[in-house]
């Protein structure tokens, strides 16, 4: 599984991605899951255990190394939880609306 450090930007209006203020150390994956995690969050936790389980590459960003969380409210707006998710440049939501996403789409 690919736990590789990366970022995306928001989406423009355009449907095209915004270049992210953070520059990533590896290309961009649009095929790939982005989860924007926290320290000591157990929905982050289990949603990784899920995608590990199933093979699910994804790449996992961390609040404070990855993000600062100016950087994560600007980006999933005031009052988002953790985990949030990004595939394909679309917000996926929180950890429920992810794996059924995956269940539903990715596993196949």
């Amino acid at each position: 599984m690919s736990k590789n450090k990366g970022l995306r930007g928001p989406i423009g209006p355009n449907k095209t991605p915004v270049v992210p203020s953070i520059t990533p150390t590896k290309p961009v994956n649009q095929d790939h899951l982005y989860i924007y995690s926290k320290p000591g969050c157990g929905y982050c936790s289990h949603l990784t255990m899920f995608l590990d389980t199933r093979g699910i590459n994804y790449t996992q960003l961390h609040l404070h190394n990855d993000f600062t969380q100016e950087e994560f409210v600007n980006k999933f707006g005031r009052g988002s939880s953790f985990p949030q998710v990004l595939y394909k440049n679309e917000r996926l939501g929180g950890m429920k609306d992810t794996v059924k996403y995956v269940a539903e789409n990715l596993l196949k």
